[in-house]
């Protein structure tokens, strides 16, 4: 009952065969006498490494951040004032840190900050940036170590303080209801 359709599907099954195939006139838009497209053989391919793209991009970008790493310890080697020295060195911390995510250097950065420049004001976030490289870097000792050290260098009413107490116990500092 249904042979007019299956024919129908025959016929367009065997015109699709045949133009997959190569088969059938030159197309109307194609100008006469003009050559086919060489077929490529795979073996020729194979020779022609893909570009990465995504690699380029990270290797540029990495090559970028590296030659500000420079810039920033060429301005830090011209000016030692020592708000704007420790402003560098956590600067060069934070391009390791969030653009390299080399932790470890970055860790090594805000340690010196926290040794040679302990009075900089932005000494708070750099204290937490360096409690994330050691557990960036599953070093709980040093982590640790880290917050007990910013238990000593903050008030215990400050709301550092109750961080670091808060990030070693799991709780609040018992009188942190005035933080």
């Amino acid at each position: 009952d249904n042979w007019h359709f299956l024919l129908a599907l025959a016929a367009i099954l065997g015109v699709v065969a045949f133009k997959l195939l190569g088969g059938g006139a030159e197309s109307p838009t194609r100008a006469a006498g003009a050559a086919r497209a060489p077929i490529v053989r795979a073996e020729r391919t194979a020779a022609i490494a893909p570009r990465d793209i995504v690699a380029e991009e990270r290797d540029a970008a990495r090559a970028r951040t590296l030659a500000k790493i420079n810039e920033n310890e060429a301005a830090l080697a011209s000016n030692p004032e020592p708000e704007m020295a420790a402003a560098y060195i956590t600067g060069i911390g934070n391009m390791y840190y969030q653009r390299l995510q080399d932790y470890t250097a970055a860790a090594s950065h805000y340690e010196r900050v926290l040794s040679e420049y302990p009075d900089t004001p932005a000494i708070y976030q750099t204290y937490v940036q360096l409690v994330l490289c050691y557990e960036r870097l599953n070093d709980e000792d040093k982590r640790k170590s880290t917050l007990r050290r910013m238990m000593v260098a903050f008030p215990e009413d400050s709301q550092q303080y109750a961080y670091a107490y808060l990030e070693l116990f799991g709780e609040m500092p018992p009188k942190a209801t005035n933080i």
